[in-house]
């Protein structure tokens, strides 16, 4: 039996009412979100209202060069999953997904490192980008002696599927390392942070993402690009012709 879009077309505009309904009384998010709000954003699960679980199997780690991380280490391990969370770059924690990640660290025996990279809008790009790299450049060096394997793979969810790619462009493109990660899982990643046009005409309802906060997003996560790209806009405007 083949499951398509439309038979679950009544459970998806189901689940988006909900989520509206819970979204409107929850503080949105945009460049002036202010120092409470932020925190408490950043407390809560993504798009929830609760602090996540943090397991006992879950251990925080610093690496060379002050990365922190959190690992998962199962009995058995046959590969590294090095993963980047989401939250638009300003959100999210290396340890938000504990359950998650538990799960996987021991259902797939993968030893998992979650990066703790630093957010925007206090360090915005290229810090965050600079800590994964740090943290992949890290595994490539010490897996096998840590984990015994240097099978690695990389991932995350939305803005870590953004961080995941960039860290293996960076990888090859500025120290020609291209063999040791051998997958990535990138899971509704946003790409192009010019905004493709499903962004720009998405609109203003309050879903997890929408058309403002996408653009909030990477405003806060590359303010100096944000405003050359204002800069022009206005400069266009008032061009003659």
């Amino acid at each position: 039996m083949t499951i398509t879009d439309e038979d679950c077309l009544a459970e998806t505009l189901a689940f988006n009412a909900q989520f509206e309904a819970a979204a409107a009384s929850r503080p949105p998010r945009g460049r002036a979100v202010d120092a409470d709000v932020l925190a408490l954003l950043r407390r809560n699960r993504l798009g929830g209202d609760t602090p996540p679980v943090r397991l006992p199997q879950g251990q925080d780690r610093v690496l060379a060069g002050g990365v922190k991380v959190r690992a998962f280490v199962p009995d058995h391990v046959d590969g590294v999953y090095l993963h980047i969370h989401g939250g638009g770059w300003a959100f999210g924690s290396a340890d938000g997904q504990d359950e998650k990640l538990w799960r996987l660290a021991v259902e797939a025996r993968l030893a998992v490192l979650s990066v703790d990279y630093r957010l925007a809008p206090e360090h915005p790009f290229p810090a965050g980008p600079d800590d994964c790299e740090a943290a992949a450049r890290w595994l490539v060096d010490h897996a096998e002696a840590e984990f015994g394997t240097g099978r690695l793979l990389i991932g995350g969810e939305s803005a870590g599927a953004h961080l995941s790619v960039l860290t293996l462009l960076r990888l090859r493109d500025r120290h020609g390392i291209t063999g040791p990660f051998r997958a990535a899982h990138l899971a509704f990643g946003p790409y192009d942070l010019t905004m493709t046009p499903s962004q720009r005409l998405f609109g203003r309802r309050r879903l997890l993402s929408n058309s403002d906060s996408v653009r909030a997003s990477y405003e806060l996560f590359t303010p100096e690009w944000a405003r050359r790209s204002a800069a022009t806009r206005r400069s266009r405007r008032c061009t003659p012709v």
